[in-house]
């Protein structure tokens, strides 16, 4: 006996629902307005945005010979949690954090920042909202594009 398989218009249906999905993405990307950037503070002091989901990056402040006022980290995801991350880190004097259950913690352009300068003064953490995950990660992108940061890896963006 044969196992009885989809038919084809079962197929030609799911083609009509993924069409629909697109067609419904489509609208949401192109009535998307432009993000407003939030400045925020040094590394310890940005705090909250809960579940916000944008971009984000760190920007060096320290003004010497090699850096003025220079994006150095771009990322994006759900912020309250990055921003969690970063400070536990920073506050860990730059080094993943190793928990007993086995995990880690860890965000290798921040310990990148605080090697090359430990006073989280000089640090600020700029942050974006984007909701639509698609439109996110194309933004995250051409933000890592235009910045290009000297701790991302330009084909890690928008992953």
């Amino acid at each position: 006996m044969n196992f009885d398989y989809p038919h084809d218009e079962t197929f030609e249906l799911a083609k009509q629902d993924a069409l629909k999905i697109v067609d419904e993405l489509r609208k949401e990307i192109e009535d998307a307005k432009p993000p407003t950037w939030i400045e925020g503070s040094d590394i310890l002091g940005t705090h909250g945005q809960g579940s916000k989901l944008g971009v984000y990056l760190i920007e060096h402040l320290r003004r010497d010979e090699r850096y003025i006022r220079k994006v150095m980290s771009v990322g994006m995801g759900k912020l309250g949690s990055r921003f969690s991350r970063l400070r536990s880190i920073w506050k860990n004097r730059g080094k993943a954090i190793h928990h007993e259950n086995g995990s880690t913690t860890d965000h290798v352009a921040l310990r990148k920042c605080y090697q090359i300068d430990a006073d989280e003064t000089n640090w600020k953490i700029h942050w974006c909202e984007i909701v639509n995950a698609l439109l996110r990660e194309c933004y995250e992108t051409r933000v890592g594009k235009h910045y290009k940061p000297e701790f991302n890896l330009e084909g890690m963006f928008g992953k």
